[in-house]
């Protein structure tokens, strides 16, 4: 009874430090955790700000002034005292402009943080996906451990037997170490990319392995190089920020021209004569004149003027380098496609009959072990081989899928 208790509370401690992980919830976390996502939504919280600051109105000016005070005697004695309170104001038509321009950065920094998002969903599916290919890879190397463990053993019993040779028996032996180096550089292997996977999620500091419940398994894309053009067009997170970098440069050169406008000073003042007799107020209008037109303002023209031809010259290099790398992800994805379906209906189904009829005809003494090795070292190719496809056809469509800009089903963007 003590040893089921023990055993049972070893398995919960074991289930405990194994978290079960699906790639929706990964994917969550990591929008929750990840520390260059949050850097990023600060980044947006600062331009919010700035959009604020930038079209406040100067602050006013409060003076106060005592004037023609006699020699020797306290300020009371003033001749003439003043207080005013000034409002410097632009043209009302530069605060709107303005208030475009900034609200541009803010809507810059929201989709540079939706763009930082979908890397970091895209870049946690690849390394999900990378941790079931490593464990697939230990699938098979663990498989073909155990069965050149047991060919060693039986190798060894027909030396003993006179039925093998000692070379055979010695052959089994290597192919046995090496199947378990093979092993060992596979345990390796998936416990990096898991390290690299948590790293992602902001978990690397916590201890215990993880259990990722998701497949890896080949599901068709239902999609056509028409839809997924339209759809960039449309989300593409480079290609709108391009977009709003025009807009924000259309409002800059309206912004220059703008500076041709008058500038305004408003001013009230009350005045108090002789002691403080007699009380008087005034009101001040003044407005700046843009004289030298020629100069300040024909170069902020000039520059604003080019700087927007260079950023539409930008966005048609951005709208052209979209499609091409659209179009060779595409060709990627049906390549990879391709390959999966070749393992699947041709290669696996051959290898494996191969193998079956390479360990009968060795049972029965029809061939020898350097035959029966071959088949073997076919039959783990090909199912290397596959995982590899089916983990490049992931990568082709999570490569596609972040060109258009799209969210993963059952994902939400946390962006406040």
């Amino acid at each position: 009874m003590k040893k089921i208790l023990c055993f049972l509370l070893i398995c919960i401690g074991v289930a405990s430090a194994q978290e079960v992980i699906s790639l929706e919830q990964a994917m969550n976390l990591a929008l929750r955790c990840n520390p260059e996502l949050q850097q990023a939504r600060q980044v947006r919280h600062a331009a919010a700000g700035r959009f604020w600051s930038g079209i406040a109105l100067p602050q006013p000016e409060l003076s106060f002034s005592y004037e023609y005070v006699p020699r020797n005697k306290s300020l009371a004695s003033f001749g003439e005292r003043a207080f005013e309170v000034a409002q410097e104001i632009d043209f009302p038509a530069v605060y709107l402009l303005r208030g475009r321009i900034l609200h541009a950065e803010t809507a810059t920094a929201d989709m540079e943080l939706r763009r930082n998002a979908l890397a970091l969903l895209a870049e946690v599916q690849r390394r999900y996906w990378e941790v079931k290919a490593c464990e697939a890879q230990l699938a098979i190397a663990q498989a073909n451990y155990e069965l050149a463990g047991e060919f060693s053993r039986k190798a060894a019993v027909r030396q003993e037997a006179g039925e093998g040779s000692l070379l055979e028996k010695m052959t089994a032996e290597v192919q046995r170490t090496q199947a378990q180096n093979s092993l060992e550089t596979a345990h390796n292997d998936r416990s990096a990319a898991l390290a690299q996977l948590l790293l992602l999620l902001g978990q690397e500091g916590r201890s215990g392995d993880r259990i990722l419940s998701d497949s890896l398994a080949f599901t068709p894309a239902s999609l056509t190089l028409e839809g997924i053009e339209a759809a960039a067009q449309r989300q593409n997170p480079e290609l709108r920020l391009a977009a709003i970098n025009v807009g924000a440069l259309h409002s800059k050169r309206s912004l220059s021209w703008s500076s041709l406008l008058p500038g305004f000073r408003l001013a009230w003042s009350r005045q108090a004569l002789e002691g403080g007799g007699n009380d008087y107020y005034g009101a001040t209008f003044s407005a700046s004149l843009p004289l030298w037109f020629m100069f300040d303002q024909r170069g902020r023209i000039q520059e604003a003027a080019a700087e927007l031809r260079s950023g539409e010259f930008a966005q048609a290099a951005t709208r052209n380098a979209l499609i091409t790398r659209l179009r060779t992800a595409w060709l990627e994805l049906a390549n990879q496609e391709r390959q999966v379906r070749l393992y699947q209906a041709e290669l696996l189904p051959q290898a494996e009959e191969i193998c079956r009829t390479a360990v009968v005809s060795y049972d029965a003494g029809e061939i020898g072990y350097l035959e029966l090795l071959q088949s073997r070292q076919t039959l783990a190719g090909v199912k290397a081989g596959y995982i590899d496809a089916l983990l490049g056809y992931h990568r082709a469509a999570i490569a596609l899928n972040e060109l258009t800009g799209t969210v993963p089903a059952g994902i939400q963007l946390f962006e406040d």
